[in-house]
């Protein structure tokens, strides 16, 4: 597939799957219909405790009313979007023709994120990945995996990041390692400092190599415009690329699940949500498009 035919396939994708969006609508308006039965009981016998002698125990197990309305709500939510992915996520990305959808097969490994360098730091025994998006452009293969790195251990644990890892393959091979972090971003690298000259990537970035001549062709103005791009559709609090051996690696911090695409409350047939869904994969075809034909 390359990126002209992906461009023009999302309304033949979409209607193609619109039997699938009916099938999953279907039964998410079953489940918010008993979702809303249950809440309606749970209540209803919340109000009957109130009118008893007992009123004065209210505060004390209210909490435990609001959990289990807030409990029931969750693992309605939690289902109803995984049905969703089964059932359309899937066939929608197929409709391009190269594209799948994965859940714990296709990943990064925790190596290749430890050496890009444009990661917190983060405990290995705490990484976790969950969905990916892979594919293929213009022969190269990519991968967009959706991931939280935690530091830490057990219930001292924290996350450091929530968002996605973006593996782009290349048709050449980098001589150096170089990595492009915003300004707020401090890697842990014996990487050079690269003398900006460029005003846009000076305000912006702080670049780092060990290679001094292969990163100015690496940053160029084309490259600035579309990572301006990516992190805009994104909504992406920070963006980081780090280029090594034969592939670009994309650290985009969301701060959230980048799978999040249903919900319980909205429809699930939403055309602007899966046309935001394209637009936001068609930014990283035409990053890897950028890689190859520049680089």
């Amino acid at each position: 597939m390359n990126i002209s035919e992906f461009e023009n396939n999302f309304e033949t994708a979409y209607k193609l799957s619109c039997s699938h969006f009916k099938y999953v609508e279907k039964i998410r308006k079953i489940v918010l219909f008993i979702v809303i039965i249950i809440e309606c009981v749970i209540l209803f016998l919340f109000y009957k405790f109130i009118i008893t002698p007992h009123y004065q125990l209210l505060t004390k197990y209210s909490l435990y009313f609001i959990f289990i309305m807030w409990f029931v709500y969750f693992i309605a939510q939690k289902g109803i979007e995984w049905f969703a992915k089964i059932n359309v996520m899937s066939y929608f990305l197929s409709s391009f023709g190269s594209l799948n959808w994965n859940f714990l097969e296709d990943i990064i490994e925790k190596d290749k994120i430890k050496e890009s360098l444009i990661f917190p730091s983060f405990n290995s025994a705490e990484f976790y990945t969950g969905e990916s998006i892979s594919g293929f452009c213009n022969g190269n293969k990519f991968l967009i995996s959706d991931i939280t790195l935690k530091k830490g251990t057990g219930i001292y644990s924290f996350p450091v990041f929530t968002g996605l890892a973006i593996d782009i393959g290349l048709n050449k091979k980098f001589d150096g390692t170089t990595i492009i972090v915003e300004k707020d971003f401090i890697p842990i690298t014996k990487l050079e400092p690269v003398k900006l000259e460029d005003v846009d990537w000076l305000y912006k970035f702080n670049v780092y190599s060990d290679n001094q001549i292969e990163v100015r062709y690496i940053l160029n103005p084309s490259l600035m415009e579309q990572i301006k791009e990516i992190k805009e559709t994104y909504k992406a609090k920070r963006i980081a690329l780090s280029f090594k051996h034969n592939s670009v690696l994309v650290s985009l911090d969301l701060g959230k699940s980048f799978f999040e695409i249903c919900s319980l409350l909205s429809k699930i047939e939403d055309k602007r949500k899966w046309r935001l869904l394209y637009f936001k994969i068609y930014q990283i075809l035409k990053l890897s498009e950028l890689f190859n034909t520049k680089l």
